[in-house]
């Protein structure tokens, strides 16, 4: 699915629940995959174990369909993006890749 996003930033949510506590070894946790992920609007989030990152390419001014604001003169761009999808095959939150 080609998804719009006009080149507006959005805020860095963390959806971390234990930030605080020491990391095991030096395997890197789900909850710390879960940085710097946007919630979608509208969208209840889900149990870290029940979703899945998926990353994909999709035009900019797909992201306003996601509910998230875009920037219509860079709404043809190409970006990739993270989408956490929950158990449902739905997207819960997004990331924009650096």
């Amino acid at each position: 699915m080609p998804a719009q996003n006009g080149g507006a930033k959005t805020g860095d949510a963390n959806l971390e629940n234990d930030a605080n506590e020491p990391q095991q070894g030096s395997a890197k946790s789900h909850s710390s995959e879960l940085d710097n992920f946007t919630p979608l609007p509208g969208i209840l989030p889900a149990e870290a174990d029940d979703t899945e990152i998926v990353r994909v390419r999709m035009q900019r001014g797909a992201l306003g369909a996601l509910g998230l604001p875009v920037n219509e003169e860079r709404a043809g761009e190409w970006i990739q993006v993270d989408l956490l999808v929950g158990n449902d095959g739905l997207p819960q939150a997004v990331r924009l890749r650096q």
